[in-house]
């Protein structure tokens, strides 16, 4: 009966990472690059503290891209300037 527990706790701790983790890969297109770069200075103003940087790159079809600095290192891709 224990060991049903702990394989229950160990899932479910492991969907709770994986929820996280999900939600932490940032991610929103827009049509225009002006809005996207607003958003990004919002959201870099609103996680100052945590230290996330967010850019925008270009999307895939023909938008922008709101990007957390680790995702868009991972994909090797620069921010625009």
């Amino acid at each position: 009966m224990e060991d049903n527990k702990k394989k229950k706790s160990k899932s479910y701790l492991l969907s709770r990472t994986l929820k996280n983790r999900l939600w932490k890969n940032f991610l929103d297109f827009f049509n225009t690059k002006e809005k996207a770069i607003d958003h990004a200075m919002w959201l870099n103003f609103k996680y100052r503290i945590a230290k996330i940087k967010f850019g925008v790159i270009h999307g895939p079809e023909n938008n922008w891209a709101v990007l957390e600095e680790a995702t868009v290192e991972e994909m090797e891709m620069p921010f625009l300037k």
